[in-house]
């Protein structure tokens, strides 16, 4: 059956509002702000994460924004987790947190290839590579992960900017 015009524009407008609004809820899921603290996700300490610390590790570590009085750890949502770590982008300031929800369907990406330097998320096998500005190098993934500018202050790790793109799932189903 041959569908009419103005239905077909209806339904196009419709799955149109819908991508929108799908984009919109998961941006509003993220509560990180600029000049919040980080904290490892395993601490359950008052203690912050530096730049030394970072410095030290062999990894990237999976982070929680705090509100900058230190008082508010920001892990409401599972889209506010970070993998911080070292970084060799000119301009990052040697410090860079990647999102840590894979750009495909919306999983954690949870696993380290330290021999390739990529952030893997197991859902669905894609890789990104944090020496390229989480471009994806393997995998289903759209788009690049998004990431954050670090700034350090009194040596704590602070949130300094903006993601770089849409956190989240951008696949309309998941393979």
């Amino acid at each position: 059956m041959l569908m009419r015009r103005r239905t077909a524009g209806l339904l196009a407008c419709s799955l149109s509002c819908r991508a929108r609004t799908s984009f919109a809820a998961i941006a509003a899921n993220v509560t990180i702000k600029e000049g919040d603290l980080l904290k490892r996700i395993d601490d359950s300490g008052k203690t912050f994460l530096t730049s030394d610390d970072v410095l030290h590790e062999h990894g990237p570590v999976l982070c929680w924004p705090v509100s900058p009085d230190g008082k508010h750890v920001r892990k409401e949502t599972s889209y506010n987790r970070l993998w911080v770590m070292k970084s060799g982008i000119y301009g990052m300031n040697g410090f860079i947190a990647y999102s840590a929800i894979c750009q495909h369907a919306a999983c954690l990406v949870s696993d380290w290839d330290s021999r390739q330097r990529h952030l893997i998320c197991p859902c669905h096998g894609s890789a990104y590579s944090v020496d390229q500005g989480g471009r994806v190098v393997a995998g289903p993934a759209p788009y690049s992960l998004p990431y954050l500018p670090l700034g350090v202050r009194q040596n704590a790790l602070i949130i300094a900017g903006v993601f770089s793109g849409q956190i989240g799932g951008h696949a309309s189903r998941a393979d």
